[in-house]
């Protein structure tokens, strides 16, 4: 996906915090588990989706399951892994995570749609294993 590892296209953090980062999270249950479950929510966000009956109340309530459990892998990720990469930030990092894009920014730290294990589920790829290399 784009980014590869958490948004290296234009992320803010070096190769050095990104590998931090992912070594943290490497081999973390919690995360497997959260990645099954995401992986599950986003196959019934699509069945729904897919439904001849879909209501919006329906699909709407489907994926907002999907967004609650990438909220608690983005919190999973920053707990175990950028927490601790937030004070070796360069001065420049600040600034550009001040300044910069949000979203660019955002998936840098959390990962996002192709970003590191975690939220690989996004391109419809599952969550497993997502660019982890």
């Amino acid at each position: 996906g784009m980014g590869g590892m958490g948004g290296a296209r234009g992320g803010v953090l070096t190769q050095e915090q990104r590998q931090q980062i992912a070594t943290a999270l490497q081999d973390n249950a919690e995360m497997t588990a959260l990645n099954t479950k995401l992986e599950a929510a986003q196959k019934e966000a699509l069945a729904a989706v897919m439904a001849k009956d879909a209501s919006d109340a329906t699909v709407k309530a489907k994926l907002k399951a999907v967004t609650d459990i990438q909220a608690d892998i983005a919190f999973l990720r920053y707990t175990k892994g950028v927490k601790a990469v937030i004070p070796t930030l360069t001065e420049e990092q600040k600034t550009q995570i001040n300044t910069g894009t949000p979203g660019t920014t955002y998936n840098s730290l959390f990962g996002g749609a192709g970003g590191m294990r975690g939220m690989g589920g996004m391109g419809g790829m599952g969550g497993r294993g997502g660019g982890a290399n």
